[in-house]
């Protein structure tokens, strides 16, 4: 296996979006001393033979290249994708919260969401972003967004997201709190990469 080849998944694809998610999920289970299933068995052997296999025929080895953690030159690296997605999961989610926002569609709330976003980014995320996580929403979602370093898009992009467009697949794990379940001053399950 060259460096040039990266870790591939079951339909032969490089990981992408979901990249960290898989990390994550290998990471719990080598923690909580669980098997881990077959095809993250490949990923790890595939990634470390492409590693090894570079060292042995003097090539420049790169471990976070061979696990496809760092990619060629241009587009978005893991880490940022996993920020954006994570984001995007959390401004579909804020929409069921919020009782004005649950029935409209996604035209219609993308311009409110938007100017909820831009008045807490102005009026109270200076006097909060070094505190702990607002009590209520959407500011704690805000919080949330801007705290990992994102940006809270347009309304333009905000409807895209709630329509789901735009996306890539992404498998988001089932220990993450949902938006109604953080607890006051919980802001480790959303912490950047960067």
């Amino acid at each position: 296996m060259a460096s040039s080849s990266k870790t591939k998944d079951l339909d032969g694809t490089a990981e992408g979006a979901n990249l960290v998610t898989r990390l994550r999920r290998i990471h719990s289970r080598l923690v909580e001393k669980k098997p881990l299933i077959e095809r993250d068995l490949h990923f790890l052997a595939d990634g470390i033979g492409a590693y090894l296999d570079d060292i042995d025929h003097g090539r420049t080895s790169s471990l976070d290249r061979a696990l496809s953690l760092k990619g060629a030159w241009g587009g978005i690296s893991p880490a940022r994708r996993d920020v954006l997605d994570r984001r995007d999961h959390l401004i579909r989610g804020v929409r069921d919260v919020v009782t004005e926002w649950r029935e409209k569609n996604a035209i219609a709330v993308a311009p409110l969401m938007s100017l909820s976003a831009r008045r807490y980014e102005s009026q109270r995320w200076l006097r909060e972003r070094n505190g702990v996580l607002p009590p209520d929403e959407p500011a704690a979602t805000w919080w949330r967004i801007l705290s990992a370093g994102a940006k809270i898009p347009g309304a333009k992009r905000l409807g895209q997201i709630l329509e789901g467009e735009i996306q890539d697949l992404f498998e988001f794990p089932s220990h993450w709190p949902t938006v109604g379940e953080s607890e006051k001053g919980d802001h480790d399950e959303f912490a950047s990469p960067d």
